[in-house]
């Protein structure tokens, strides 16, 4: 067994059992503050010092997940191409009724070799927090340096049952009577992974983007909880392959980040604290990536015979800058360039 195969092994027994632990002392943690903390402390260290009496090995600043590949076909793709073309659906506003026309959505396969590549950048969490009767597990978490998004991956657990929640028709998760699950330092949507979601635990891919860099992590907590949490950093072991164009433009394979006012024929602007729309209603209309092959891969389409959204999550902050995290993972060594409504911008 060589280094990495060793230190991927130790990685998983770690967080194996952080969250055995957890889940032992999570009981306890209602009836005696800092019983949870220290005892779980005591019981990994204990099980990792019997470990590392025999094996020494080098430290990186993340561990890879139990079955990365299937994380990643999970929230980046599907096993076979397939397109929903927008649905049109009638919504009612008191009296009236409205036509909605759904954007077309494309779901294509996780390249496998660019999966291999990403796979490493995720990190194994394993960590549980409680709130009541409900105890939330992080079981991994994803960043990406070069656009400053990322994903989490948790489940709600609750052996009387999950409540209280409801779904959008494009799969966002939320909590009607206030968000029961906040992640502080950073915007974020969260999506129900239903092929793992029973009576009992709800599973949540939750996308973000805007991360606070200054704070060098991510937290997540139960909303009215705020004394427990789990703090998240944000490594990623010196960046998956990304391109970019001059300052304007970064792509990687989960997502892309514009600096809005270097595109100033869109016309946003940033004034005395707050984001401004374009005056002139000159909005990004068409956004893609243009691949060496002379294919795109169409992120947004907001023109009128062509409404198109593949994105998982998109934000503009107070900066200006716009992001969009991918329902795809993309090959950046086909990556050639980035369309802006009408004009492309060469990556290198």
């Amino acid at each position: 067994m060589n280094g990495k195969e060793l230190l991927s092994d130790m990685s998983y027994v770690h967080s194996k059992y952080v969250q055995e632990a957890d889940n032992i002392l999570c009981a306890a943690q209602n009836k005696h503050s800092g019983v949870r903390r220290a005892g779980r402390v005591l019981l990994v260290a204990a099980i990792l010092s019997a470990m590392l009496a025999t094996t020494v090995f080098a430290y990186v600043g993340f561990t890879q997940y139990e079955n990365p590949m299937e994380m990643l076909r999970t929230f980046f793709g599907t096993d076979e191409y397939s397109k929903d073309d927008g649905k049109i659906r009638v919504e009612t506003y008191y009296d009236l009724e409205y036509e909605i026309i759904e954007p077309t959505v494309e779901h294509v396969p996780v390249d496998q070799e660019v999966a291999q590549e990403v796979a490493p950048y995720i990190s194994a969490v394993g960590q549980s927090i409680c709130y009541e009767d409900y105890v939330l597990t992080v079981n991994a978490h994803q960043y990406d340096s070069a656009t400053n998004c990322g994903v989490i991956y948790y489940t709600i657990e609750n052996e009387h049952g999950v409540k209280g929640y409801d779904t959008q028709f494009w799969g966002e998760v939320w909590w009607p009577g206030g968000e029961l699950v906040n992640i502080k330092g950073a915007q974020w949507m969260n999506y129900i992974v239903e092929e793992e979601t029973t009576d009992t635990i709800l599973s949540v891919a939750s996308y973000y983007c805007n991360a606070d860099i200054e704070s060098k992590q991510v937290e997540i907590m139960f909303f009215f909880e705020t004394e427990q949490s789990l703090k998240l950093p944000l490594l990623d072991g010196g960046g998956m392959k990304s391109k970019k164009h001059q300052e304007a433009i970064s792509v990687s394979p989960i997502a892309i980040k514009l600096h809005l006012p270097y595109f100033k024929f869109l016309g946003y602007t940033f004034e005395g604290g707050a984001y401004m729309p374009p005056v002139d209603d000159v909005k990004l209309e068409y956004l893609a990536l243009r691949f060496i092959d002379g294919s795109e891969y169409i992120i947004k389409s907001e023109a009128d015979d062509r409404v198109i959204n593949n994105t998982k999550y998109a934000l503009i902050n107070e900066n200006c800058d716009a992001s969009y995290i991918f329902n795809r993972l993309v090959d950046m060594e086909s990556v050639k360039s980035v369309i802006v409504n009408e004009t492309e911008y060469e990556l290198n």
